[in-house]
């Protein structure tokens, strides 16, 4: 199973969320299955998510975050690691929001 602890990955693009952009860095912190993240930049003041690795190395989280705009924006993630060519990690983050819309989508974070 892939170790995550002291990785740091920043989204692709702008695929996700409009509050996602690739100045956002993701710093990855994990104790046995148990992951902690913690992320900021573009328009997330700060940001905290919690979540396991189960035993196909798929990571469950739970998210929650601040905005410039004072923004609270919580949800929840299936993130699906592929390994690449170069040794580097690219995550399939399958999210959703808890809001009233429900919103869902697909990000991808790189390694940095």
């Amino acid at each position: 199973m892939t170790y995550y602890g002291g990785r740091l990955f920043r989204p692709s693009g702008e695929d996700g969320p409009p509050f996602i952009c690739p100045e956002i860095i993701y710093d990855f912190k994990q104790k046995g299955a148990v992951l902690t993240i913690r992320y900021s930049g573009g328009k997330v003041t700060i940001g905290q998510a919690l979540g396991f690795l189960d035993k196909k190395g798929i990571m469950i989280t739970r998210f929650q975050h601040l905005t410039h705009d004072d923004d609270f924006i919580s949800g929840t993630s299936l993130i699906k690691p592929e390994i690449l060519s170069n040794g580097k990690i690219k995550l399939h983050d399958n999210w959703s929001l808890f809001d009233p819309m429900n919103s869902r989508g697909t990000s991808h974070l790189d390694e940095v």
